[in-house]
């Protein structure tokens, strides 16, 4: 699906493996845009299976969470069982003490991204992983809601890393590597409680591993 529809992947249309959404925020826009999936689908000599599809919805379930015009959430039915926990179930053996390895998300209703609006882009390091989250202020609201969040671990080399090269490793890799596909060409601000760049762009000499950093940030339009 992605050598057919890669181009608009995000922009008009989602796809993953043979799944595929389009959506659009008015009816015309989407029947045009179910035009395009079908003539491309057509060209590929690929067919739809009727049942699995659902045309002009305002709400659908895709890939594990319920889509509506205000945001996307978790579907309930895919988590149920977190629905179901008690106090206790978080609690260390003593019955008091809260349970970190229990504890392992909450639920957040994420806004729609606005192409036309800027990003902010929040990233934070520490020494086991980094983490990244895009938000952006709604019509109407005066504090930034999450679009999108993202997390992971650092390679065994980064454990290694100093605190000012972890914060530029997590602003690289949400810029550059994670969030790639919504940020370039767009502008967004950057929040971290650590000035990588300053460092970076004040830094004498540059290692390779920076250099190469450096020159995959600079396509990006950033405050």
């Amino acid at each position: 699906m992605l050598s057919i529809f890669g181009d608009e992947n995000f922009t008009s249309l989602l796809c993953y493996l043979d799944d595929l959404m389009v959506f659009a925020p008015t009816e015309q826009l989407a029947l045009e845009r179910l035009e395009m999936v079908f003539s491309r689908l057509k060209k590929h000599n690929l067919k739809l299976a009727p049942k699995k599809c659902y045309f002009l919805r305002k709400t659908v379930s895709f890939l594990g969470h319920v889509i509506t015009g205000s945001g996307v959430q978790t579907d309930p039915g895919k988590v149920e069982a977190i629905g179901q926990v008690q106090v206790s179930d978080l609690m260390d053996s003593d019955g008091v003490t809260p349970s970190q390895k229990k504890i392992r998300s909450f639920l957040v209703t994420l806004a729609h991204p606005d192409f036309g609006k800027p990003f902010i882009l929040a990233v934070d390091a520490s020494f086991d992983g980094i983490g990244a989250v895009i938000s952006q202020l709604q019509p109407g609201e005066k504090i930034a809601r999450p679009v999108a969040f993202a997390s992971r671990t650092l390679s065994r080399a980064q454990l290694n890393y100093p605190a000012h090269r972890l914060e530029f490793l997590a602003l690289k890799w949400a810029i550059c590597d994670k969030f790639s596909h919504w940020l370039k060409g767009v502008h967004f601000t950057a929040w971290s409680d650590n000035n990588p760049l300053t460092y970076i762009l004040t830094k004498p000499r540059l290692d390779a591993c920076e250099q190469r950093w450096v020159a995959k940030s600079q396509r990006m339009i950033l405050t």
